[in-house]
């Protein structure tokens, strides 16, 4: 367990230390939780890539869907060891869908709320999924669910009705699942501009900056910062300026793009190949 305090808390004066406690998982189950189920099949298929679009090949789906399960739970057991009734429980984002079902099998009075931070799926595509139901009754083991838009609350509504054959309820916006309505809603997550602003400010980052607008004098300057994973849309976007630099010819020579990736948790060599043979195409 550690303490962690907030610095532009206690400014405010409403410092609550954060306590955390670790889950622990053995390799096996963490690799075929996090790099197995988690990446290479509900990753893509939130994102619309079915599983053949994907460069690497695939393991087992029920071996991985077993690790996912396994971990889930270790993290539901852990969560009601520290739980204190009244609790408020918030669970976040695709890599911890069963976890509300789990916890509410433990604690079935508590308020339990799920935000998925990835998109969600179309009906169609969604039930291409061999374990969905078992997906859908983990996400439904929450008071609340909530997403980023209004479309990927539809969309898991949708998938409620369709693949599970529950009611909608509360006018479109909540499921019921045998007499216990879920809520859906949608809450946009934004870029903490303050936060941005003040790192600009750090030492070290002003040289940076004026080292490359000296580089570039005279030039506009994008820049873009990505992982390489073949949903961030790195390919599409070195395609788009691509575009800009033939459509406009006055730009050539006038701005520069600075496009910044890390590795993706899964190696794609083919993206990689196709991403240096892009930028080598336009700079000629």
């Amino acid at each position: 367990m550690a303490g962690y305090s907030d610095p532009e808390l206690q400014k405010a004066g409403t410092e609550h230390p954060i306590t955390y406690v670790p889950v622990w998982l053995d390799d096996k189950t963490a690799r075929g939780h996090y790099d197995g189920y988690c990446k290479t099949t509900l990753w893509p298929l939130f994102h619309y890539l079915l599983w053949q679009d994907v460069a690497h090949e695939i393991q087992s789906h029920e071996a991985e869907f077993n690790a996912y399960s396994e971990a889930n739970l270790k993290y539901a057991e852990k969560l009601f060891e520290v739980y204190q009734p009244g609790d408020l429980i918030w669970i976040q984002d695709y890599h911890l869908l069963l976890a509300p079902k789990y916890f509410r099998n433990l604690a079935p009075d508590a308020h339990i709320g799920l935000f998925v931070h990835t998109p969600f799926p179309s009906s169609e595509v969604f039930r291409c999924l061999p374990k969905r139901k078992e997906i859908l009754d983990g996400m439904l083991g929450a008071n609340l669910v909530c997403f980023q838009t209004y479309s990927y609350g539809r969309h898991f509504a949708s998938s409620c009705i369709r693949v599970c054959g529950y009611e909608s309820a509360m006018g479109g916006t909540g499921i019921d699942v045998s007499g216990q309505v879920v809520e859906i809603m949608h809450c946009p997550v934004g870029v903490d501009a303050n936060r941005v602003q003040i790192d600009c400010q750090r030492p070290g980052i002003k040289p940076k900056v004026d080292a490359l607008r000296s580089l570039y004098q005279g030039k506009k300057i994008i820049i873009g910062r990505d992982k390489l994973d073949v949903v961030k849309g790195v390919v599409q976007k070195l395609k788009a300026f691509e575009k800009l630099l033939l459509d406009f010819p006055q730009w050539r020579g006038n701005v520069v793009l600075i496009q910044v990736t890390s590795p993706a948790l899964t190696d794609s060599p083919k993206l990689e190949r196709q991403v240096s043979e892009l930028v080598a195409h336009i700079n000629g």
